[in-house]
């Protein structure tokens, strides 16, 4: 390895440690390594190092056999690394750092699209699901699903535009589920028309919706996290039509670039109660809303002028949204990740 402290080593499990400790997998061999120093030195002093090691041994906490392939958890308790302790003071494996098993998991929009997308997925990888919208039929049908598959469910009546009505489902799906850990803020609508055929009207019930009923959602979880002192993640779906243009969807765009940075303002302000603000930006997906329009002549010709040349597939928003909802991105806030398989880049 190109650098001072050059480690040699062989990743073997071992059997039950001094200490109580538990399988666990520890460099078989360790050479040019000063403790607490990490100068390069000759291999005469693996004897010491590994005494020291042995000694260390017992407070040594690994979460899983995998989780020493690196040996980040071993280096930290000798002095040789810093980091930052999380779910309760554990340092875990890659694969459980992208967990959400038994988190809950608000989602807005879950009725369709999107929303109902991430409900399912969430809910196969373990956390406990609030769905909600206005649409409750469509929710309790997508419910329905989950629960067949093993899943937990949950579904309210959500209007993200009445401040009543969002502090009630919050509350209910709390009682129903537990706290909320992470709030997916999906709700959204656009309409299609020029420019100038917009109606005040048309741009008060976009902004509304994917402004305004974003921020009376974010506050109302936040305000219950920062109670009860133990942070969480809040995951802002904005566009990539915050960063660039489309014809016929201004108030939609004017929402989402006003969202990106609701988002960042947001992450300002919450990081110091451990709440987490980040935002997924997709690009063009196939969905309810837009599948007509990619089968027409225009909709051909956009998809052409992506670098992909194709849409999106909702499974490619699935690694993004686990890593923001897990504590695989414990140290990322205010964040926007685009989605949008290069789309932003294609040339102007």
């Amino acid at each position: 390895m190109p650098c001072s402290n050059r480690l040699s080593y062989l990743s073997k499990p071992l059997p039950e440690a001094p200490g109580g400790v538990g399988a666990a997998i520890l460099p078989g061999a360790v050479r040019g390594v000063k403790t607490k120093l990490g100068n390069s030195t000759s291999g005469r002093e693996n004897a010491g190092f590994n005494a020291q090691l042995a000694a260390n041994w017992p407070a040594v906490s690994l979460a899983t056999a995998t989780s020493a392939r690196l040996p980040g958890g071993l280096f930290r308790k000798l002095g040789l690394l810093q980091s930052v302790p999380i779910n309760g003071g554990r340092f875990m494996s890659g694969n459980q750092r992208f967990s959400v098993h038994g988190k809950v998991v608000l989602i807005t929009g879950a009725s369709s699209g999107f929303g109902a997308h991430f409900a399912r997925v969430l809910a196969s990888e373990g956390a406990k699901v609030g769905l909600a919208a206005r649409r409750v039929d469509a929710l309790e049908s997508i419910a329905a699903e989950i629960r067949a598959a093993g899943g937990v469910a949950a579904t309210v009546k959500l209007d993200v535009l009445d401040s009543a009505s969002v502090k009630q489902a919050v509350q209910a799906i709390g009682e129903t589920l537990g706290r909320i850990d992470v709030l997916v803020n999906n709700s959204g609508v656009s309409v299609g028309k020029a420019l100038l055929e917009q109606s005040e009207q048309d741009f008060d019930a976009v902004v509304d919706v994917n402004l305004k009923g974003a921020f009376l959602v974010a506050t109302e979880v936040a305000r219950r996290m920062k109670a009860d002192g133990k942070g969480g993640s809040i995951i802002n779906i904005e566009s990539i039509l915050s960063f660039r243009q489309a014809g016929h969807v201004a108030p939609y765009a004017a929402s989402k670039a006003a969202l990106t940075q609701l988002t960042k303002s947001m992450a300002l302000e919450l990081a110091r109660y451990k709440i987490r603000v980040n935002g997924i930006a997709p690009g063009y997906f196939s969905t309810d809303i837009n599948k007509d329009f990619f089968d027409t002549e225009g909709g051909i010709a956009m998809i052409k002028r992506m670098p992909t040349r194709r849409l999106g597939d909702m499974v490619e928003l699935e690694g993004p949204l686990l890593l923001l909802a897990s504590d695989a991105s414990s140290y990322m806030t205010g964040t926007t990740l685009v989605v949008d398989g290069g789309h932003l880049c294609s040339a102007l």
